[in-house]
This record gives structure tokens, sequence and C-alpha cells, in this order.
């Protein structure tokens, strides 16, 4: 039974029993006296068996009773495993009946003892599962619109406990929980509104399910935005989840605008917390991806931060800031315009080399896409865009390549001065040369492609020094006489019918260019 000394067992245990189970009210405050004294000793234990009495102290017609009996209950809970017969004992029952009590009761309860001790029972896993099944959640969602501050402040932070479990999340929600909540959102109390937005986050946000957003008041929104003007970290971080996942629907991005919230999310992505920026710029990166609101992200201010965390040291950061800027490109000529001019172009080009893999991916396509601009074409040559493409040529990422080299290409066809390919023949990263060469030797038929492609541009081209650097190649050469020689893809181990198959189609291809381009050069039949 109370495991705390040896000189409690026998008669002095019984003694107690009796006490605690008696009517009369003098005895059960001795009880619960006897009990407090016991709990306030170092590792004391409980079990079952001694729980029962404790809790018939709970339901005392005494109110002093009671409030010795809860202080007995939370010292002997904070030990993991008393906490956990305290929830399979059925101890929630009286709890949430003293959490229901008139507010001068609860007031009497120093900090609302009942509420300190659910708590801890929550502080473990299995003990939220069994409370949130038993039956809890509708009193508790009562308790959180308490008049009372501190209640309603404890009910809601239990909330927050119980939907921290994911198998909680759907009970929570079937108990009325994220209407409740949302209301919450615009308490005065700086406590309920971050535990309000947090259970938002868990229950309804987690999964993203558009049957609950549909249900979500569109009002949310002013609620939100005013959490983003709180001081702390936490207030903002949960205020940018919940912005990130209300601008999956459009209806939530247009009143995020009109209301807003833009300005909200510039001023988390100014933060120094590097969790507050990720959660700002990924709602940045959705609403950028709506036609109709480009235009208001482009004039805000958003473009130099965005081309700043470019070099972010969290790479789902840098990720995300590449692919806001490159949905904010196809704003016609004036997204693209206004990119150049936030220096989105100079910082890729500084970043590229050590940017991850697929972040020089994101830079690429970006920078292409830059280069469909007849008007901005000549300005970007000379502000560094052929370099991101050739360092792009020797990256890790498979689309970050293709694409390099396709955009050299247009670049070669498009520009009337072929100078600027001239003066990065050797650099960066072995420069146009270099791009070309990995392209020739690779065993990809598409990449050999890509690069005859490029050979064919320059030599056919109106700059007879960019004819003579690719005629002068030895490496070049070399490299075009083994496709002229090569069946396909017979180096890469592919079966008799697949290499068959990609000879008659690309490999062919590249077969006739290698020879043309051998042609071209004098070097056929050498």
């Amino acid at each position: 039974m109370l495991k705390a000394t040896r000189s409690e067992e026998g008669d002095s245990a019984d003694a107690l029993l009796a006490m605690a189970n008696s009517s009369n009210v003098i005895f059960q405050r001795s009880a619960a006296l006897a009990f407090l004294q016991i709990s306030d000793k170092d590792n004391a234990k409980i079990d079952c068996k001694g729980l029962k009495p404790l809790l018939n102290l709970l339901v005392s017609k005494s109110d002093d009773v009671r409030i010795l009996a809860l202080k007995s209950l939370y010292n002997f809970a904070t030990d993991d495993n008393n906490a956990r017969l305290v929830v399979l004992s059925g101890a929630m029952v009286p709890l949430i009946s003293l959490l229901m009590q008139p507010v001068k009761f609860n007031k009497r309860c120093l900090n609302i003892e009942a509420y300190v001790q659910i708590l801890i029972a929550l502080s473990l896993d299995q003990n939220k599962k069994i409370i949130a099944s038993s039956g809890f959640l509708v009193p508790l969602l009562s308790l959180t619109q308490s008049e009372d501050a501190k209640l309603q402040m404890g009910a809601t932070m239990v909330v927050k406990e119980l939907a921290q479990l994911t198998e909680n999340r759907q009970l929570l929600v079937d108990a009325g929980t994220i209407p409740i909540v949302v209301k919450l959102l615009k308490s005065s109390n700086f406590e309920v509104r971050i535990s309000s937005v947090v259970i938002l986050n868990r229950i309804a946000f987690d999964t993203l399910r558009p049957e609950i957003l549909a249900k979500i008041d569109i009002g949310i929104v002013t609620s939100i935005i005013a959490l983003t003007a709180l001081s702390t970290s936490t207030a903002k971080q949960e205020a940018g989840k919940a912005f990130f996942c209300l601008a999956h629907e459009e209806r939530f991005q247009n009143e995020i605008v009109k209301r807003g919230g833009l300005e909200s999310l510039q001023s988390l992505l100014l933060s120094t917390d590097q969790d507050v920026i990720l959660v700002s710029i990924l709602s940045i990166n959705l609403i950028s991806d709506n036609p109709l609101h480009q235009s208001r992200v482009i004039d805000g201010d958003f473009l130099e931060r965005l081309s700043e965390l470019l070099g972010n040291v969290n790479e789902q950061i840098q990720e995300r800031a590449a692919s806001t800027l490159f949905r904010l490109s196809h704003y016609g000529e004036l997204g693209k315009a206004a990119l150049v001019n936030a220096g989105v172009v100079e910082r890729a080009r500084a970043l590229v080399q050590s940017a991850p893999p697929e972040v020089q991916g994101l830079m690429t396509i970006l920078a292409s896409t830059l280069t469909d601009s007849d008007k901005l074409r000549p300005r970007l040559v000379p502000l560094g865009i052929l370099d991101i493409f050739i360092v792009c040529t020797a990256s890790q990422s498979a689309n970050a390549r293709g694409r390099a080299m396709d955009a050299i290409n247009k670049l070669l066809m498009n520009l009337p001065d072929c100078q600027p390919f001239i003066d990065t023949w050797e650099a960066p990263a072995g420069g146009i040369h270099g791009s070309l060469l990995r392209f020739l030797e690779s065993t990809d038929e598409s990449y050999r492609k890509r690069a005859l492609g490029g050979v064919v541009l320059m030599l056919k081209g109106k700059s007879v020094s960019l004819r003579n650097l690719v005629k002068n190649s030895t490496k070049i050469k070399a490299a075009v006489k083994r496709i002229a020689q090569v069946s396909g893809n017979a180096s890469n181990g592919q079966p008799k019918w697949e290499m068959n198959h990609l000879f008659n189609d690309i490999g062919a291809y590249n077969v006739n260019a290698a020879k043309s381009i051998l042609n071209i050069m004098g070097e056929n039949g050498r």
C-alpha cells in the first residue's frame, strides 16, 4: 500500500485507511495530514490500494480536506511510476470535478493544484492517451472558456499537452476543440493565445486536412497577425506555422494579403531565429505561387531579404528562398527586372560554388528564367550569370547540370557578342571548356547531345576567336572522335536491346553530330 517507511505498516496503515474512509470530517482531515506528511518524504511511493482512500478524500465535503489531498497527490505524482498509477486508478474523475468547482474554491487551491497534478500526469505519453479517451475532454474544454483567467489558462495548457500526442488529435477534433481555440486566440491572456495557436498547429494543421481548414473561420487570420507582434520567438514561430498552413488555401491567402499579413511575414523574415525564418519563408513561398499576389510580394521589399537568404546556413531556407525568387520571376518583365535590381544574380554568383546541390538546381532554373528576357539579357551577362551556369554543369544535382548546359546553349543562340564565352573559357570551375568536356565525356547520351549542340553553335558562330578556341582544344577533339566511333551507350552495361533502342534514337543523333563536327574542324578521317 503506502511504501514510505516500514513503521507505517500494519496497525498504523489500517488506522489511516479507516480515517480516510470515514464520513467524519475531523477524521478525514487527520488522514489527509498524514498522507501529506508521507508524500513530503523523498522518493515516497504509493500503490493503487493506497490511492483509493486518498481519492476518497478528494471528494470530501470539506474544502480543507480536498486541498490537503490534492497536495499529497501532487507530491506522490512527481514520481513517474506514481503518476502512471494516479491515471490508472481513476483519479482523473475527481480531479476534473475539482477543476469544475466554483472559482472561490479554485483560488484557495494555490494555483489550482488539481491542474498542476494533471500536467504532471501528462508528462507520460501513455497517460496522455488514457486521459484523452477517458471522457476528460468535454469538461476540460468547458474549462477553457472559464471567466477565471488562471483556470482558463490552466485548462488550455492541459489541452496543449494532450495535443502533443498524435493519437489524441482526432479525439480533440471530435470533441469540438478547433472552434473553441480559434476563439481563444483573441484572449487577452498571452499564455492562452500561445497555447491556442500551438493546439491549432498540432491538431488542425499538422496533417493539412482540407475538411478541417474548410471549417475554420476566416477571422482567424487577424488573430494570427496579432500574434506575430508578440516579442517571444515561440509566438512568432507558432504564428508562422499557422500562416504556412492557412496559406495552402486561396481564401486564407487572400485574407492574409488583405489584412496586412505580408507585412507581418516580412517582420518574421527579418528575425535572427532560424525556425522563425523558415516558417515565414514557407508561407511567402506559397503566397508567391499565386499570380494574384506576386506583385504585392515584389512591391513589399521582400526581394533583398530573399536574396540574402540564399546564403543562409539552413539548406531548407536556402531552397525556399531560391524557389520563391523563381516563382516571382514569372511575374512578367517587371518581376524579372525587380529580381535583377535586388541583386539576385550577383548574390547567386557569389554563393553558387558552395551551395548544396538542390540549391544549385534552383539557382540554375532561376537564372535561366531571367535570361528569357530579351531586355534583361544584356544586363545579365556583365553581372556574371554565365558563371552560375558554368559552375552548375559540375553540380552533383542532375537537374542543375542539365539545365545549366541548356542555359549556356540558349545564351549562345541569343547573345550577339560571344566575348563572355571567350572570357570564361577556362574559369570558373574549368570554364566553358570544362563544361563542354564534362558533358562530352559523360555516358549519358542526353548530356552528350547538349555538349555537341554547344560545340556546333560555337563552330558556326560569328566569333573567330571562339571558333579557334574550340578547334584548338585537343581534349574536345578527342572526346568528339570517341563519340563518333561509339555505337550508343555500350559502356553503361545496358541490355543489348536497350542499347540498340538508344542508338537508333539519341545515340545515332550524337554519332552523326560528332561526325559533322569533325568535318567542320577538318578532322574527318584523321
